[in-house]
């Protein structure tokens, strides 16, 4: 019992003086602690994410497009710094994220194509 105490951060002369009941409240807030640390890494993994994607789709992206498609910029500044941006306005730009690049593919799917018909 003393090793998991230990690791949640009970130190090893306090846990001696404490009770049952009160080291169930440390291994509790540990255990919020956890879950919220899980949170917040699930955060800024969908953010790393969707800042992957706006990569890609402003460099690989653009040179899969075809002539007469707009270029993708990728954000000056992140998406947390701009205060305009509510979760709808984000869910949005997702969708529009997604169909830009869907056409981009096809437009490049498409000049393949033709590619191997002229040769």
């Amino acid at each position: 019992m003393l090793p998991e105490a230990i690791r949640i951060g009970v130190p090893e002369e306090r846990f001696f003086h404490l009770t049952p009941r009160k080291l169930r409240a440390y291994y509790k807030a540990y255990g919020d602690y956890l879950d919220e640390q899980r949170k917040r890494d699930d955060i800024n993994n969908y953010n790393l994410g969707i800042y992957f994607a706006e990569a890609i789709a402003s460099t690989v992206g653009n040179q899969l497009s075809g002539k007469h498609s707009k270029p993708h910029k990728y954000p000056d500044k992140p998406f947390s710094e701009n205060k305009n941006n509510s979760e709808e306005e984000l869910q949005r730009k997702r969708e529009l994220f997604m169909s830009a690049l869907k056409v981009k593919m096809t437009n490049f799917n498409l000049s393949q194509k033709e590619k191997q018909r002229n040769e």
